[in-house]
């Protein structure tokens, strides 16, 4: 059901390591902490990164394969 209250949001755009997960900074961990959901294009290496770091968010897939139908 879509909710026709408008409400404000802010987008968070977080690098994320490539290989060493340790070197993701704090700053990065303490916003994916808070944030309400997490959109990102692989889950199953985030999902790596969040089991990691003990952080239960719900995650949304958006890649090239479904970007269109997803915008």
């Amino acid at each position: 059901m879509i909710n026709n209250k408008s409400k404000n949001g802010i987008l968070y755009i977080i690098p994320t390591p490539i290989g060493n997960l340790n070197d993701i900074t704090k700053r990065a961990l303490k916003t994916l902490n808070k944030v309400d959901l997490i959109i990102a294009e692989n889950i199953q290496h985030t999902n790596i990164l969040l089991k990691k770091f003990n952080i239960k968010k719900k995650i949304y897939p958006i890649n090239k394969f479904n970007e269109k139908k997803k915008a």
